[in-house]
């Protein structure tokens, strides 16, 4: 596995405020290959070449001008192009003939921009209210395609498609507020109460059957989270504790399919049942 990361960040400082603008570039490349049957026997071998690049873009401006009021106010940009090409090896101990190879190529794209506005208001000296809102609109597409045949790992085969190039597209939207009330019961204590709300968008499992026309979309993540606790931050001492709840819906969660034409495992994202 290989990942480049470059990252940059600007400021303008002003007398009302910072706008300050925040970027980076991340690529990834992994590999993997392995003997599936743990034996002698030429049975069975599979391996997947992955790359995924993405680009995060924030536009911030925070102000201290307004009296007992610190307020921040963002756009984010976040893009992202992940490819997939697998494969699956039927060696001659398993097809009582000649070795059966079967590829798998995939994309996944991602488009999402969020705005959110953050503010934290000194109601007395001691007690301070601190509210947000943050709304997503996020866009993925997916292709793939199925082939017999697979030159990635130097297997010399020659590729002949065998189906797919079936697209795919979903929109996940959604507002998530967010609201803490902290106390401070001395200089170096205090307590606090928040409410959370959480989203994480939903996505494509790239490891469906390509062939297949239907591949409908992982439904989105939702939480709720309650917490209730203290902080004491001194010199030489620093002691906190919570208490939480979190109500989850449509909880995303892995787990290891196997293909039924190229036979090869993988993990899919599902929602579970009854996760609340």
């Amino acid at each position: 596995t290989r990942s480049d990361t470059v990252h940059a960040r600007a400021e303008w400082r002003t007398e009302i405020g910072t706008l300050s603008f925040q970027t980076q570039y991340q690529r990834t490349l992994a590999r993997t290959y392995q003997d599936d049957d743990d034996t002698g026997l030429d049975w069975s071998r599979n391996g997947a070449i992955f790359g995924q690049r993405n680009w995060d873009h924030t536009l911030e401006f925070q102000t201290h001008a307004i009296q007992n009021l610190d307020l921040t106010i963002g756009i984010n940009r976040f893009i992202e192009h992940a490819t997939g090409d697998g494969f699956s090896y039927l060696g001659p101990a398993q097809t009582m003939g000649p070795p059966a190879i079967f590829g798998a190529s995939s994309i996944l794209n991602t488009r999402a921009m969020a705005y959110y506005v953050d503010g934290t208001y000194a109601v007395t000296d001691k007690l301070h209210l601190n509210a947000g809102v943050r709304y997503t609109d996020e866009r993925k597409t997916t292709n793939g395609v199925l082939f017999a045949g697979f030159d990635g790992f130097g297997l010399g085969t020659s590729e002949t498609v065998l189906g797919g190039n079936f697209p795919h597209a979903a929109t996940f939207k959604r507002w998530t507020p967010r609201a803490t009330l902290r106390y401070e019961i001395a200089r170096d204590a205090n307590v606090y109460f928040s409410y959370t709300q959480g989203f994480k968008a939903g996505t494509f499992n790239t490891s469906a059957s390509p062939t297949s026309p239907i591949n409908p979309p992982v439904k989105p993540e939702k939480s709720t989270n309650y917490e209730i606790g203290f902080k004491i931050a001194r010199p030489r001492l620093r002691i906190e504790g919570a208490i939480y709840y979190t109500d989850f819906t449509d909880l995303q969660t892995s787990t290891v399919v196997q293909d039924p034409i190229t036979h090869r495992l993988s993990t899919t994202v599902i929602n579970a049942k009854g996760a609340e």
